[in-house]
């Protein structure tokens, strides 16, 4: 029972511990920064929503090509985005402060990271589909597939527009 539970539910599972594992990993490699530092270039060459999007498409479709490594490239590059995403956050907070820091960062990211972790759902079922080879739920699983495709591109649309809008360039 509890096993089928944790199957069932391996993608949220994943994307949970990334997080974690992101977050911590931000906080430890933020210990060493210092009022010298600037790695964060606020000039962004994003001159559209448009450049946004096609960034963060380019970003959902590399997670879901991560199907061909077995969801490894695709686990690393979401661990990539949050770990940025938390280096950004508590860089943000040593230079300014937090609430300048969360402005830029949560109207716009929490919508890509859920975008992503359809990408990364889509890569989990099909390995789940791979393995069961289950014919009858095939025309399920596709249109489960291409919804959070959809459902994905939408929120990218909708994450570059906010990102355009709140950017600090």
């Amino acid at each position: 029972m509890i096993k089928k539970k944790i199957v069932k539910n391996i993608d949220v599972y994943i994307f949970l511990f990334l997080i974690l594992f992101g977050g911590a990993s931000a906080y430890f490699m933020s210990l060493d920064f210092s009022e010298k530092d600037n790695i964060i270039n606020n000039k962004l060459n994003y001159r559209s929503t448009f450049d946004i999007f096609m960034n963060n498409l380019y970003v959902f479709l590399l997670i879901i090509a991560g199907t061909l490594t077995l969801g490894v490239t695709s686990v690393f590059i979401i661990y990539l985005n949050v770990l940025n995403l938390g280096l950004f956050i508590l860089f943000e907070a040593q230079k300014t402060n937090m609430i300048v820091a969360l402005k830029y960062i949560v109207f716009h990211g929490l919508i890509e990271l859920y975008a992503f972790y359809l990408g990364l759902s889509i890569v989990i079922t099909l390995f789940k589909y791979v393995i069961n080879r289950k014919s009858s739920k095939s025309t399920k699983i596709v249109r489960s597939i291409v919804m959070k495709f959809c459902i994905g591109i939408v929120l990218l649309g909708f994450a570059a527009f906010i990102e355009y809008l709140t950017n600090p360039a």
